[in-house]
């Protein structure tokens, strides 16, 4: 069949994998990917799905699943006490339907967040957003926190949460021709249309690309925006207002490839987008400034202005920061395992931008956190090292 969503789950030991139309199996795999063991995992009395239809499994609790079905959210509470027994029938296995659910149209996405555990988000296919609190247990109730006017009466196809914090949500509208980025700091209180440079017009109509899913991603004190669309990957570091300025990553590698979903992985920077027809493509991104052409927005956490390039690194890293007066750096850096692998002290220097260099000849590959003081003033960052 049509491939539809997916889900690894942490340590990688159940794998769930979507057809069209809202079929979905729990899988095991061998080392060379083959299935050995397998069982579709559907609810009975689930109908009205998508083509491809949406399906999400909880960050905090890879058991618990919920399910976009037509007007109608399913729960499932308890995916380990399913037993991969070959069988090709839906079954109903601690599956728990949410009546309070859509009076009309459908859900189009669901989405879960990390931070606060148990909140989910639905979006529908005309315009209208719901935020689930306490969705894990019984039967919750949904908050339309759709604004009263300013979305678009469109297709909703992905809702993107901050990890660290699920107040910080985008919604992406797919359709052509409308506006099609907002973006919410309080949990839908208030919304800002955030779609920039993305639309032809400000009024969304015009030559805009098509806009497919976006990702929120936490980097080292700042904050990557990715969205995907039918003209390539776009990000950008800036989510304050209509003036958002989204610029082409990949640009001669991923180019103007529909790019369809986006994912990535916040202990390493990892970054991972799926395209339509040209392949996956990832990288990993420690710093802000490795979105290109984005300019760093200076945080108000970071005094010292902590980064490091290149990174990934090779043979070396050059450590750079701003000292805001004249003062002291001590520079250690540890492994994984917390152990001091790199330490030096700078004699005095003035207010200003310093850098420290530091060879990388020798060391394994992997994931190092640098630390940098200052007095009272301390900050961190990540750097991988790749040879």
């Amino acid at each position: 069949g049509d491939g539809a969503y997916c889900y690894v789950a942490d340590g990688h030991p159940y794998y769930y994998f979507s057809r069209e139309l809202g079929k979905i199996y729990k899988f095991t795999l061998d080392a060379n990917g083959n299935p050995t063991a397998f069982r579709r995992i559907d609810p009975i009395g689930g109908m009205g799905y998508d083509f491809i239809n949406p399906l999400a499994v909880d960050p905090n609790n890879n058991n618990l699943m919920y399910l976009a079905a037509g007007r109608v959210l399913w729960r499932n509470d308890d995916l380990s006490a399913i037993t991969l027994s070959n069988q090709y029938d839906s079954i109903s296995t601690n599956w728990v339907q949410i009546h309070d659910s859509l009076i009309s149209g459908t859900i189009s996405t669901v989405a879960v967040a990390k931070n606060p555990a148990n909140r989910v988000y639905i979006g529908t296919n005309n315009k209208k957003i719901y935020r689930i609190d306490n969705a894990n247990v019984g039967q919750p109730t949904k908050t339309d926190i759709t604004p009263a006017t300013g979305f678009p009466n469109g297709n909703i196809g992905c809702i993107a949460i901050d990890p660290t914090n699920a107040d910080r949500i985008m919604v992406v509208f797919t359709n052509y021709n409308c506006k099609s980025l907002f973006f919410s700091p309080n949990a839908g209180g208030n919304w800002t249309n955030v779609s920039g440079n993305l639309e032809q017009y400000p009024s969304g109509v015009g030559a805009g690309p098509s806009c497919r899913w976006a990702s929120i991603m936490p980097v080292n004190g700042d904050t990557a925006y990715f969205v995907a669309t039918s003209t390539g990957l776009y990000a950008t570091s800036n989510m304050d207002s209509t003036n958002t300025v989204w610029v082409q990553q990949g640009s001669n590698l991923i180019g103007n490839a529909v790019c369809d979903m986006i994912d990535f992985r916040s202990s390493d920077g990892t970054v991972v987008v799926g395209t339509h027809g040209s392949g996956v493509f990832s990288t990993v991104i420690t710093d802000i400034n490795q979105i290109a052409s984005v300019a760093k927005i200076t945080s108000q956490n970071s005094p010292l202005q902590l980064r490091n390039y290149p990174n990934p690194a090779n043979d070396y890293s050059d450590i750079i920061y701003s000292l805001p007066t004249s003062g002291t750096a001590k520079l250690t850096i540890y492994n994984l395992e917390g152990k001091i692998i790199y330490q030096s002290e700078t004699g005095m220097q003035n207010a200003g931008t310093h850098s420290i260099r530091i060879p990388l000849i020798g060391w394994a590959n992997g994931l190092y956190s640098i630390s940098l003081s200052v007095g009272e003033l301390k900050e961190t960052k990540k750097i991988v090292v790749a040879h």
